[in-house]
C-alpha cells in the first residue's frame, strides 16, 4: 500500500496520484529505528535520520493496470470524501449527465477516469456564455388562444348585447326609477305627474331595497321607450323563483289602458327600429319574434346558442347548441347555413354575410351561397371589420434542432487531440552514504550534488506531472464535448409558436410568428372604425451562438435558447397589414387608438414601484405610422372621449386624481372610477370629494370650457341628451333611497322622494 504525504489516505501500489487530493504518490518503507515510514526515494528517514534500506525500484505501471473501483465523480474532492461513495447530488461515475438535469442543480461532467488526475476545477466553475456567433432564430412564442374580440357568452346576455339603443323622439325627456317596489315614469314637463308603470313589480316583502338597488341596470335594461316614442316596454310582476323576467308594454298615449304582455321567463330582447317586431330568448335558448301590431308570437328556433337580429328585425343569423347555423328572415323559411359551427363571430351591418368558426377554421358565408374558407387552424379572432377584414391568430407547433443554436469552435483541435499517456518519469537520484566515501568532505559533497539532482528530478516529475494533468483534462473535456456533440443531433427545441394576420378579404398576410403569450386573452387592443391594432411580440433580432466550449451539457444550451427566445419584447402598431415597431424608452404600456385608428395614446418610463408614467402620442396618417411625441408626465391612465379628445389623470391617491382632457387640467381630486362623457355634445360628468363609506360626492359637469358643480352628497345620476341631470340626493345607505332631483342649466328641483334608484336608459 502506498500512503499520500499530504492527506495520509492508503492506495494501491503502483498508484501514482492520491484519488482525493490529487498530490503524486511515492512508494513508502519503514524506518527500521523509529517505525515511520519514508518515501522509498529518500535515504534518510525524514523523521529521525536514520539511514533507510534499499528498495527495489518498480517500473511504472500501465494505465491498464491501474486499479478502476476508486475514481470520484469530477467534484473537486476533499480530503474527507470516501473515494467509494458518489457524493451527495452528483452524477454517478458511469452515467453521463442528460438534459433531464433538475433545473436547480449544476449538470457535472464525465466522470474522470482512473487515470486523471482530479484536483482539476469542479463542474460548474466554467459558466457558459452565449458568445460568438450570431444567428436568426426561429421565432417560438406563445400566447393563449380562445378569446377574440368577438366570443361567445352566456346565453343570458346574448340578445342583451344586441339590443337597440336607438334614441327615441321623447327620449330627451323622460326617466325611469323605482320607489315603493314600482317603476315610475316621469316626462319632466313641469306639470306633469309621475305616471307607475308596474302593478306588482316584486311580491312584498321578496326584494329589498338593496336587492333593487343592484339590480338597477339589469332592470332599466328592460325598461325603456320604442324608438318611435309610441310604446313604453318594462318588467313586472318579478318573483326570486323566476328565472327570466315577464315582459309588458303599453302605449304612452294611454297611460289609463292595461298594460299587454309579451311574454314571461324572458331573459333579454331587442326591438326594432319600426317598434313593430320584439326579438326575445325565452328559458335557456327559444328565441321568439312578437309582432306588436298582431299580437302574436312566433317560435323561431329552440336550444340557440347565439342570436344576431337585423335593425328591421326581419332578418336573423342564430347557432343553436349543437352546431347549426341557420338564417331566417321574414319572408322565407330558415336556412341552414353550416353544421358543428363552433364559433359565431360576426355579421356584416346588411345582414348578408356571416363569419364563423369551424374545425378551427375560419369561414365565411352569405345566405343562399356557399361558405368561403378564409383560414385552418384559427386560434382566436381579434376583430372583424365590415369590409371584410380581420385581424386573427394561429397556434403552430414546431421543432428546431439544438445544433442550430452551437457554435462547435474547437471541432478540429478535438479531432487531433489524443488520449494522453502516464509521463516517462526519469530515474530517481540516490542518496549516497556515508560509509561509501573516506572523508567527511568527500561524502559531503556527493551529498550536496544528490540534493541538487532531488531538485532537479523533483522540478522535472512535477513539469511531467502538470503536462499530464493539463493533457488529462483537456482530453476529458473533448470527450465530454463528443457526448454532447452526439445529444445535439437529437435534441430539438418543440414550442408552441403563435402567429397574427392580416386578411384584406381576399388573402392573408404574417404580422409576426412571435406574439406574446395572453395578447388576445388581456391586451387586445385595436380601432374599432379601422383596421388598425396595438400588439406585443418576442424580439425576432438575431441571438448569439453559444460556443460549444462555453457549455456543459445539452441543458445548458436549452435554457439559453429558451431565455433568449423569451427575454425581450417589442410593440408593434399594425395598419392593415404592415407593422411598425414602437420606440419605447423602458415597457410602453396602456395603449389607446381612437375609433378611425389615426390617433394612439400610451404610458411609458414608469418608474420602479410606481404606477404613473410618461404619456405619449402617436398620429398615423395615410397608413404611415409616425413617430411617438412625448404629450405629458406623470400621467396613469386615460382614454378617449371621441374622436379628438383625450382624458387622463394625474397625481392619483387611491380612486382620486386630477382629471385632464388635451393637457387642460379640468378639476381636482376626481372619483376615477365613474366618469361619464357624451361624445356629441363633449360634456364630461364626474365626482370630486367622493366619500367612499358613504357612497356619494359632489357632482360636477364640464361643457368644454369651464367645470359646473350640479350638487354635493350626490349618490347616483343619470344624464338626458339636452344635458340635464336626474340625480340622487340625500341618500341613505341604511335604507337605501333619497330624493330624485333634475338639474338644468344651473337650476335644480326636486322629483321625488324615496326613490331606490334610477333606470338605466335604453
Amino acid at each position: 500500500m502506498i500512503t499520500c504525504p499530504k492527506c495520509h489516505k492508503q492506495h494501491s501500489d503502483g498508484t501514482k496520484f492520491c484519488d482525493s487530493c490529487g498530490t503524486r504518490l511515492s512508494e513508502m518503507t519503514t524506518c527500521p529505528k523509529c517505525g515511520k515510514e519514508t518515501p522509498a526515494e529518500f535515504a534518510f528517514c525524514q523523521n529521525c535520520g536514520s539511514p533507510m534500506p534499499k528498495v527495489q525500484k518498480e517500473e511504472t505501471p500501465t494505465p491498464q493496470q491501474t486499479p478502476t473501483n476508486q475514481t470520484p465523480t469530477n467534484q473537486t474532492p476533499t480530503d474527507q470524501t470516501p473515494t467509494n461513495q458518489t457524493p451527495t447530488n452528483q452524477t454517478p461515475t458511469n452515467q453521463t449527465t442528460t438534459n433531464q438535469t433538475p433545473t436547480n442543480q449544476t449538470p457535472t461532467n464525465q466522470a474522470p477516469t482512473d487515470q486523471t488526475p482530479t484536483n482539476r476545477p469542479a463542474a460548474g466553475q466554467h459558466p457558459a456564455s452565449n458568445n460568438a456567433g450570431k444567428k436568426k432564430f426561429p421565432v417560438m412564442a406563445a400566447v393563449l388562444g380562445g378569446v377574440g374580440a368577438v366570443v361567445l357568452v352566456a346565453v343570458l346576455v346574448i340578445v342583451i348585447v344586441l339590443v337597440s339603443r336607438g334614441g327615441a323622439k321623447t327620449a330627451d325627456k323622460y326617466v325611469f326609477y323605482v320607489k315603493d317596489n314600482e317603476i315610475f315614469y316621469t316626462d319632466l314637463k313641469k306639470d306633469s305627474k309621475a305616471q307607475q308603470l308596474t302593478t306588482r313589480l316584486f311580491d312584498s316583502g321578496s326584494f329589498t331595497n338593496q336587492e333593487i338597488a343592484e339590480t338597477a341596470y339589469t332592470l332599466g335594461m328592460f325598461t325603456r321607450i320604442s324608438n318611435d316614442g309610441k310604446y313604453i316596454f318594462f318588467a313586472d310582476k318579478l318573483n326570486k323563483n323566476d328565472t327570466g323576467f315577464s315582459l309588458y308594454f303599453r302605449e304612452l298615449a294611454k297611460p289609463e289602458a292595461d298594460p299587454i304582455k309579451v311574454d314571461s321567463n324572458i331573459y333579454s330582447y331587442s326591438l326594432n327600429k319600426s317598434s313593430t317586431i320584439v326579438t326575445y330568448q325565452k328559458g335557456m335558448g327559444d328565441v321568439y319574434q312578437y309582432k306588436i301590431g298582431e299580437d302574436k308570437k312566433e317560435k323561431i328556433s329552440s336550444d340557440v346558442r347565439d342570436v344576431r337580429v337585423s335593425d328591421d328585425g326581419e332578418k336573423l343569423f342564430y347557432l343553436t347548441t349543437d352546431g347549426g347555423l341557420y338564417y331566417k328572415d321574414a319572408d322565407n323559411e330558415k336556412e341552414k347555413l353550416s353544421s358543428d359551427v363552433t364559433n359565431f363571430y360576426y355579421v356584416t351591418k346588411d345582414f348578408k354575410t356571416v363569419f364563423y368558426g369551424k374545425d378551427d377554421g375560419l369561414y365565411k358565408q352569405a345566405a343562399g351561397e356557399d361558405k368561403v374558407k378564409i383560414a385552418s387552424e384559427v386560434n382566436s379572432i381579434i376583430n372583424i371589420y365590415d369590409s371584410g377584414e380581420i385581424y386573427y391568430t394561429k397556434r403552430e407547433s414546431g421543432e428546431d434542432s439544438l445544433t442550430n443554436y452551437v457554435t462547435d469552435d474547437l471541432k478540429d483541435a478535438d479531432a487531433a487531440l489524443t488520449e494522453p499517456t502516464y509521463p516517462d518519469y526519469p530515474d530517481a537520484p540516490q542518496s549516497p552514504y556515508w560509509w561509501e566515501y573516506n572523508t567527511n568532505e568527500e561524502y559531503d559533497a556527493a551529498y550536496e550534488n544528490y540534493v541538487h539532482q532531488k531538485e532537479e528530478y523533483d522540478a522535472e516529475c512535477e513539469r511531467l506531472d502538470k503536462e499530464y494533468m493539463d493533457a488529462r483534462e483537456a482530453y476529458n473535456a473533448k470527450e465530454n464535448r463528443d457526448r454532447i456533440r452526439l445529444q445535439l443531433e437529437d435534441e430539438t427545441l418543440s414550442q408552441s409558436s403563435f402567429s397574427l394576420y392580416y386578411f384584406d378579404g381576399t388573402e392573408s398576410v404574417v404580422l409576426t410568428d412571435a406574439l406574446v403569450e395572453d395578447y388576445v386573452l388581456f391586451d387586445s387592443v385595436y380601432a374599432p372604425n379601422a383596421a388598425v391594432t396595438v400588439y406585443e411580440a418576442y424580439n425576432q433580432s438575431e441571438i448569439e451562438k453559444v460556443k460549444l466550449s462555453e457549455i456543459e451539457s445539452v441543458y445548458d444550451v436549452k435554457s439559453m435558447v429558451e431565455a433568449a427566445l423569451f427575454s425581450s419584447t417589442e410593440k408593434y402598431i399594425a395598419v392593415k397589414g404592415s407593422a411598425t415597431v414602437v420606440e419605447q424608452e423602458k415597457e410602453a404600456t396602456s395603449f389607446d387608438i381612437n375609433e378611425s385608428g389615426t390617433v394612439v395614446y400610451y404610458i411609458d418610463d414608469i418608474p420602479e414601484e410606481k404606477d404613473y408614467g410618461e404619456l405619449y402620442r402617436i398620429t398615423i396618417s395615410n397608413g404611415a405610422v409616425g413617430k411617438p411625441e412625448k404629450y405629458d408626465s406623470d400621467v396613469r391612465s386615460g382614454y378617449f372621449i371621441n374622436e379628438n379628445d383625450y382624458l387622463y389623470f394625474k397625481d392619483c391617491k387611491d380612486i382620486r386624481g386630477d382629471m385632464y382632457v388635451n393637457k387642460n387640467r379640468i378639476d381636482y381630486d376626481v372619483y376615477m372610477y365613474n366618469v361619464e362623457t357624451n361624445s356629441d355634445s363633449g360634456k364630461i360628468y364626474y365626482y370630486t370629494d367622493w366619500n367612499q363609506e358613504k357612497r356619494n360626492g359632489t357632482l360636477k359637469v364640464y361643457d368644454g370650457k369651464e367645470a359646473v358643480k350640479v350638487a354635493d352628497e350626490v349618490h347616483d345620476y343619470a344624464t338626458l341628451p339636452d344635458g340635464r341631470i336626474l340625480y340622487l340626493y340625500d341618500y341613505s345607505m341604511t335604507y337605501y333611497r333619497g330624493e330624485l332631483h333634475e338639474w338644468s342649466s344651473g337650476e335644480n328641483r326636486k322629483l321625488d322622494d324615496d326613490v331606490v334608484c334610477i333606470l338605466y336608459r335604453g
